[in-house]
């Protein structure tokens, strides 16, 4: 997570603005995105490949000048394949941490 981000949370904590326990929910929260984000890696143009049969992937539609992000399988649907611009793998299912089984 961008260390900017980090740097104002901890600004907040020492201005009392936050309590401890919110800081440390905010860092274990960003930290989950992160890991998400590696999970999920980057967007995949349809033109370079597409997913694999019966796999279940975003994809990211434009609509009206739109960009439209949902979860679908593949193959798409005939009548939405030509709008679809890109694709990227869906993350791991969450799976809870020792640490939050105890919250």
């Amino acid at each position: 997570m961008p260390h900017s981000l980090r740097a104002e949370l901890s600004k907040m904590r020492h201005k009392g603005y936050i309590t401890d326990e919110q800081y440390k929910k905010y860092i274990r929260t960003l930290d989950r995105y992160k890991a998400l984000e590696r999970q999920t890696g980057e967007w995949i143009p349809v033109s370079e490949r597409l997913p694999g049969e019966g796999q279940r992937v975003f994809v990211t539609q434009t609509v009206s000048d739109r960009a439209v992000v949902y979860c679908t399988t593949f193959p798409f649907e005939k009548i939405k394949e030509k709008y679809i611009r890109a694709w990227m793998p869906l993350p791991k299912p969450y799976e809870p941490q020792e640490s939050e089984d105890k919250e």
